[in-house]
């Protein structure tokens, strides 16, 4: 799942350096040129730039369009892959399709179907095999070793608005995405600093999310017609930063949603801590199987939120290990890559 945040950090970047370029050009075009003792640089650039004078308007106007349509597309595509990831991850998670999550064992054939039905479409071009599906269909059915027909899941009719999007991500059993959006850190971090003086939970969706809701009108009106009229370029770099936050956090709930799964059929519960030093450094005692460094530790709060990250480092007796096995008992350090909490459970998940 996360090479597919990664991914969409990168673009994001990558569309906000197109967005600057643009800003450059504005002013390159904006310098006001001499009329006298033009060294040999500006003689070559003086037409240039006349010319890119002269179409300022229609090059800002195809500037916004571009980065309407490419940021809509990053955004479209990057919820499919993540949704895609998601699934993955379960697939490799629970070994009986019976044990999936309820809506998605419900729709699976249903979705499946209608992935057939929709095989010739450009979207699944050179993506699906009809046998491919068909077999995973009847392994779904048998229960063990099933394979999930992920793209029967990214299937949608309308471009993405909040209420689309909440119904695209409740055919995978995560129902109110808006909601539990607007509870994570990060988002909360935003908001607070788009709109300082008002409580995220006194706000509708429909203001929260009005810049989601605008780029998908401002695509389709693109899409379909000539523009007539624009965003400025700072307007366009707080939908781009609204869309990379709202991407950020669409992470952070499917990550919430399926390490409670990887818990429960890989992990590995371990012993309280016994020590702990500056909330990076916890100690336990292992009483039977193998710890390395290098293996992920999962962390569960009281109020049941979930933390993961690597051993960084294991020491016994205050001498670095690569790998330590009980029995016999035997206290163990163990550096790790996130801030830590003594009362919390922690989990051991051997890849």
């Amino acid at each position: 799942m996360i090479s597919a945040l990664h991914q969409f950090e990168e673009r994001i970047k990558q569309l906000l350096s197109f967005i600057d370029s643009s800003e450059a050009i504005n002013k390159i075009v904006g310098t006001k040129l001499p009329d006298i003792d033009e060294n040999d640089l500006i003689t070559a650039l003086r037409p240039h730039i006349i010319y890119l004078k002269n179409i300022s308007m229609t090059r800002k106007l195809n500037v916004y369009a571009s980065s309407v349509i490419l940021l809509y597309g990053l955004f479209e595509q990057y919820v499919e892959e993540l949704i895609i990831a998601y699934l993955l991850e379960l697939e490799h998670t629970i070994s009986n399709f019976d044990d999936m999550p309820k809506k998605i064992k419900e729709t699976h054939t249903e979705l499946s179907a209608q992935l057939l039905l929709n095989s010739q479409l450009d979207k699944y071009r050179d993506r699906l095999n009809v046998a491919d599906v068909v077999q995973r269909m009847h392994l779904c059915v048998n229960g063990e070793n099933f394979r999930l027909n992920t793209l029967a899941f990214i299937d949608h009719k309308s471009n993405f608005r909040i209420d689309s999007l909440n119904q695209f991500f409740a055919s995978i059993g995560v129902s109110g995405i808006s909601g539990l959006v607007k509870k994570t850190p990060e988002f909360e971090k935003y908001i607070s600093k788009r709109f300082p003086e008002v409580s995220i939970d006194r706000m509708p969706d429909n203001v929260i999310f009005e810049d989601l809701n605008d780029l998908a009108w401002r695509r389709n009106m693109i899409a379909h017609g000539w523009p007539d009229d624009t965003l400025s370029v700072d307007m366009m770099k707080e939908r781009l930063e609204f869309v990379k936050g709202l991407g950020q956090s669409l992470y952070t709930v499917l990550r919430q949603k399926v390490l409670p799964h990887i818990v429960k059929y890989r992990g590995h519960i371990l012993s309280k801590p016994i020590a702990m030093y500056n909330n990076t450094i916890v100690c336990f005692k292992i009483e039977s199987g193998a710890i390395s460094g290098g293996d992920k530790i999962i962390s569960r709060s009281l109020n049941g939120q979930y933390c993961e990250g690597k051993i960084q480092e294991l020491q016994v007796n205050g001498v670095k290990k690569q790998k330590v096995s009980a029995p016999p008992d035997i206290n163990v350090a163990c550096r790790l890559n996130f801030k830590a909490k003594n009362n919390w459970e922690y989990f051991l998940i051997k890849e």
